[in-house]
C-alpha cells in the first residue's frame, strides 16, 4: 500500500512539479486523471501515468533489500550505477547527478555523495527502510542513514529522511493512528541526527491547528530558502509538508 500509493501520487503529481500553488489549484479536476509532463520546450518529457525518479529510485532500494536480505549501501550504489551507465535513469536532481558522475568516474560510494545540497532526493525514497523493519523498528535509523549516505550527506536532509522512515515503520504497527504519537516519532528521530530539523518538524503540531491557507503561508515562511508561491524542494520542508498533508486528512487518499 505504501509503495503503490507513493507511485500513484508521484504519477498524478509529476505534470505539475515545480508549479506554484495558485497554478496547481487552477487545474480543472486536478485528481481526475494522469497528465503528460511538458518541459520548458513544450515537449512531453513524461507521458501520463509515468512515475518520476522518486519512485524509480525507491524501487531500486526495494530490489536491493530483497536481493541482499538487508540494507546494503554498496549494493544499492552499484545498482544505481548500472542503471546510470545504461541510460535508464531519468528526472533526477542535482545531488543524484553529482553522485552518479563521481561513481562513474571511479569514486568509491562512501565518498561519492553530495555533501551540501539541501534537496529531498533521499526523503522521497526512504519508505522501504521503514517497511523492512516494520516488526521492531530497531534498525530503522542506521539503515535510513546508510541509504541516505549513498547520495546525500547534508545533515538536514538526512535527518528528514530518517524521520520519514521512522514514521512509516511506526504507522505499520500502530492503529488507530495517534497524531501526537506520530509527531513524537517524527520529531525525536530527526533531532537525533540534526536538532534544528527536529525542531522544524515539531512545528507540524501548530500547523495542524491552522486552516489550510494559513498553514500554507506559514510553511512557506518556514523554508530555509523561501519561494514566493511554493515550497522549495528542501529535505526538511518536504517532510513537513508530507506530514502536515497526511495528518490533516489521514483517512483521505
Amino acid at each position: 500500500g505504501s509503495l503503490l500509493g507513493g507511485a500513484i501520487g508521484d504519477a498524478l503529481g509529476s505534470f505539475c512539479e515545480g508549479w506554484t500553488r495558485s497554478r496547481i489549484l487552477g487545474v480543472d479536476q486536478l485528481l481526475s486523471d494522469y497528465r503528460d509532463r511538458i518541459n520548458k520546450l513544450g515537449e512531453v518529457s513524461l507521458t501520463a501515468g509515468s512515475y518520476t525518479d522518486d519512485t524509480q529510485q525507491l524501487l531500486v532500494i526495494v530490489e536491493s533489500i530483497l536481493a541482499c536480505d538487508k540494507v546494503d549501501a554498496g549494493d544499492l550504489a552499484a545498482r544505481y550505477l548500472d542503471l546510470w551507465r545504461a541510460g535508464e535513469l531519468h528526472s533526477y536532481g542535482a545531488a543524484f547527478k553529482e553522485t552518479l558522475e563521481k561513481l562513474d568516474a571511479g569514486v568509491v560510494w562512501e565518498d561519492a555523495a553530495s555533501v551540501d545540497k539541501l534537496s529531498n532526493g533521499t526523503v522521497m525514497k526512504i519508505a522501504p527502510v521503514g517497511l523492512w523493519h516494520w516488526a521492531t523498528g530497531e534498525d530503522i535509523r542506521q539503515d535510513a542513514l546508510a541509504v541516505s549516505w549513498v547520495t546525500h550527506r547534508e545533515p538536514r536532509t538526512v535527518a528528514a529522511a530518517v524521520s520519514v522512515a521512522h514514521v512509516v515503520g511506526h504507522l505499520v504497527t500502530h492503529r488507530p493512528l495517534d497524531l501526537d504519537e506520530v509527531l513524537d516519532v517524527a520529531e525525536w528521530s530527526a533531532r537525533a541526527i540534526d536538532e534544528p530539523t527536529g525542531e522544524l518538524i515539531g512545528r507540524v503540531r501548530a500547523l495542524l491547528g491552522m486552516d489550510a491557507d494559513l498553514a500554507w503561508k506559514t510553511m512557506r515562511e518556514m523554508a530555509i530558502c523561501p519561494l514566493e508561491d511554493g515550497i522549495p524542494g528542501e529535505g526538511p520542508m518536504t517532510a513537513v509538508v508530507a506530514l502536515e498533508a497526511f495528518l490533516r486528512s489521514p483517512k483521505s487518499f
